[in-house]
């Protein structure tokens, strides 16, 4: 037998009401969910204690599909990739390399300033990770 990833596990735990039963009577799922949706549950790897109910209803739909394994996370697809245009990576790996002291929000405004990128178009989070990949970004006072 194979080992069930816990967050399947946990997200199975929510469903009991709604899988531990044959059948449910017509407009018993949806009345089901609500319930479930305005508990509180201790998260695995999360600070938060509510759950949707339209996220509930997918991982109910997704356990009728492929049982508790299609419970488990998938791992993204676009993993690793930037969605930053690769020009204006090469402009950000090359602003940081020239000032490898330059913030990311000094990175951003560069750019901005010199026509590269719209205003508010590159995000803190995909310019840090950009950075983290290349061995370019370091945590704040580090020498």
């Amino acid at each position: 037998m194979h080992d069930i990833h816990p967050v399947a596990l946990f997200r199975y735990s929510v469903l009991g009401p709604l899988v531990s039963r044959a059948q449910l009577p017509r407009g018993e799922p949806k009345a089901t969910l609500r319930e479930l949706a305005e508990r509180h549950y201790a998260i695995p790897g999360s600070h938060h204690t509510r759950l949707s109910e339209k996220t509930i209803e997918a991982w109910y739909y997704a356990w009728q599909r492929g049982g508790i394994e299609a419970l488990a996370p998938k791992a993204r697809a676009d993993r690793g990739q930037s969605k930053i245009a690769p020009e204006v990576q090469e402009a950000i790996l090359a602003a940081k390399r020239e000032h490898p002291r330059r913030c990311i929000d000094r990175l951003c405004r560069l750019l901005e300033r010199r026509g590269q990128v719209a205003a508010g178009a590159l995000k803190r989070s995909a310019v840090h990770r950009l950075l983290q990949a290349h061995g370019l970004s370091r945590p704040s006072g580090a020498a």
